[in-house]
């Protein structure tokens, strides 16, 4: 089963430092434009629907805005 490692916790003003080498996606909590690695964003409060989204997403490689549940 694929797992989610955190490699690290970082403000949005910090994105620029983050190397495509080191993360495979970005989980956020606002939306921010990074060409280098995908992006999702989410909720402070991560709901059923932003996890499946996750899910999805680490099953295809696709950024989904809605998945049904």
């Amino acid at each position: 089963e694929d797992k989610i490692k955190i490699v690290k916790i970082i403000p949005a003003y910090l994105i620029d430092y983050i190397n495509a080498m080191e993360v495979d996606f970005i989980i956020s909590t606002v939306d921010i434009k990074f060409d280098r690695v995908p992006v999702i964003t989410v909720s402070p409060l991560l709901n059923d629907n932003e996890v499946k989204i996750i899910e999805k997403f680490m099953d295809t490689g696709y950024v989904y805005e809605d998945v049904n549940i």
